[in-house]
C-alpha cells in the first residue's frame, strides 16, 4: 500500500508535468493507486465496498488545491445556508481562517504555487480547436468539478456547450447536466451590462 504522502507528492508531480485532474485521475486509476477512502478503510483493517480505484477528476483537484498539503490549517472552507440544509457551499476566502506553519508540510511552497498558476491558466482545446472565452472559468454548482466546452465541427454556434467533467470522465458520480454555451454567454454579457448600469 502507497502512503499517502507518496501518493499526494505524485500527484503533484504530475501536475507540474502538464497533466489535468481528468489525465491524473485516469493514470491512478489505471496504476491501482488507492482512492482516499479505499486507503483509510484499508489502514483501518476495513472492508471497503466499491470501486477502491475509481479516482473522480473532483477528487484530484481538492488534494491539487488542500493548503493543508504544504503545512497551513484552513477553517471554515465551506458553509451553509442554515443549519437545516446538510449541502454545503464554498466560503469566501476572505471569510475563511489560515493558520500558517501548522505542520510538516508535504509539498513545497514553490511545487504548490506551480500548480496553482498552471491550472489557473490552463484551458483544455477541443478537438476542432476551437474555444469559447469561458473554457476553463466555468464549474459544476453539485461536484465542484469543471465543465468541459464540447463542440464539433458540424455543430451550429448555438449548439456547443459545457458539461460536468465529472460526469462525463465516467469517473465521478456527478447527474448529466450542462448548459449551452451561448446560454451562459447571455447570462454573463446580461450582469456586465446591470454592472456598468450600476456604476454609472
Amino acid at each position: 500500500m502507497q502512503r499517502k504522502t507518496e501518493v499526494v507528492r505524485y500527484i503533484f508531480k504530475l501536475c507540474e508535468s502538464g497533466k489535468g485532474p481528468l489525465q491524473i485521475a485516469k493514470q491512478l486509476r489505471e496504476e491501482k493507486v488507492l482512492i482516499p477512502n479505499a486507503y483509510y478503510a484499508q489502514k483501518k483493517g476495513k472492508l471497503y465496498e466499491g470501486d477502491p480505484f475509481k479516482w473522480a477528476q473532483s477528487t484530484v483537484v481538492r488534494i491539487l488545491e488542500n493548503e493543508a498539503y504544504i503545512g497551513h490549517t484552513v477553517n471554515f472552507e465551506t458553509t451553509s445556508n442554515n443549519y437545516k440544509s446538510k449541502k454545503r457551499i464554498d466560503n469566501p476566502r476572505d471569510k475563511q481562517m489560515v493558520f500558517l506553519n501548522t505542520h510538516p508540510a508535504i509539498v513545497s511552497d514553490n511545487c504548490f504555487e506551480n500548480v496553482q498558476k498552471i491550472r489557473a491558466n490552463r484551458r483544455r482545446p477541443t478537438a476542432t480547436g476551437k474555444l469559447s472565452v469561458l473554457s476553463g472559468k466555468v464549474y459544476c454548482a453539485d461536484c465542484g468539478a469543471k465543465h468541459h466546452y464540447c463542440t464539433t465541427n458540424g455543430f451550429e454556434e448555438r449548439q456547443d456547450f459545457f458539461t460536468c467533467a465529472n460526469y462525463r470522465s465516467n469517473l465521478g458520480t456527478c447527474s448529466a447536466h450542462y448548459i449551452r454555451n451561448v446560454t451562459l454567454y447571455n447570462m454573463v454579457f446580461k450582469h456586465i451590462k446591470k454592472m456598468l448600469v450600476y456604476v454609472q
